[in-house]
């Protein structure tokens, strides 16, 4: 019998792999949302190479799209291509995607014994897809700050009965679905630093448990690869001139440099303008003295 088969076979009621995820780190909603702890978006990937013979062969993009903007304009931009999903049961093939596994933990002011509050009263997985290495509100940080957004009237109602409402983070990193039963997985964040949590004799359980998660939300996947590799990267998901349109015609303003460094200038000297919005005329201004 392997390992697998030994930690989710059992005559009682409790499997014993589903002791297995450990608290990876703990977060409340607050220091979610609070602006000083927001990790931006890199800018400047090319949709051309150089040899190419486009009007933009050799230049770079800064692309205007704020992640932590929350109006229905940016929400609706970035929710067209990716959308937050919890648990989902289905995964595009050939596509790919950031995850978070987490739970919404409190402690119960009745028995002072903290509990697990999500809906399922399990770990949950929170996925977003990323469609390019721009990763607009799919780094990982984003998607708890998506879901923390999403889950304000769940803290609310919660706090009625519990005390101490937090996320509890047990892993993160980028999945790839191959076809419709493959998918290859691994456990890559900075945001979470998951290289430090992942050692050698730990990894065995982190492996089984994810494997076992997945195959619970999403039966069709029968085969769950581990990769020790990044799956993302700016060769597997470049920019496309497909997307370039879509923003285009959201009428998503966009910047071309001559080198990536001016496209991350650009986005730092934004950066000190805080949640304030830039008018068409200070972008313009900006760029003129980049």
């Amino acid at each position: 019998m392997s390992f697998y088969e030994k930690i989710t076979q059992t005559r009682n009621a409790q499997i014993p792999i589903e002791s297995f995820p450990l608290e990876k780190r703990r977060i409340s909603r607050s220091t979610i949302l609070n602006p000083t702890n927001r990790i931006y978006n890199v800018q400047g990937l090319s949709s051309s190479k150089l040899c190419d013979p486009d009007a933009d062969a050799g230049k770079y993009y800064y692309i205007d799209i704020n992640a932590y903007d929350t109006s229905p304009t940016t929400t609706n931009i970035i929710n067209e291509v990716s959308p937050l999903l919890v648990n989902p049961g289905h995964f595009d093939s050939g596509a790919y995607y950031t995850y978070v596994v987490a739970s919404v933990i409190g402690k119960n002011v009745e028995t002072d014994k903290i509990e697990i509050l999500s809906h399922t009263n399990k770990p949950e997985i929170y996925v977003t897809k990323t469609i390019n290495m721009f990763e607009f509100g799919t780094k990982h940080h984003q998607i708890m700050y998506r879901k923390a957004v999403e889950d304000e009237v769940l803290f609310t109602e919660l706090s009625n009965k519990y005390k101490n409402i937090q996320y509890r983070i047990y892993a993160s990193g980028e999945i790839m679905c191959v076809n419709s039963d493959t998918l290859f997985y691994n456990f890559i964040s900075g945001t979470y630093k998951m290289k430090k949590h992942m050692n050698s004799k730990r990894i065995i359980y982190e492996k089984a448990y994810f494997t076992y998660m997945m195959r619970s939300i999403a039966p069709a996947y029968t085969n769950i690869v581990f990769k020790q590799t990044a799956l993302i990267t700016e060769e597997a998901l470049p920019l496309t001139k497909k997307e370039l349109s879509r923003l285009r015609n959201r009428n998503v303003r966009y910047f071309l440099f001559d080198t990536p460094n001016k496209c991350n200038q650009m986005r730092n000297r934004l950066i000190q303008y805080g949640d304030c919005k830039c008018s068409k005329e200070e972008l313009d201004k900006i760029y003129r003295s980049i």
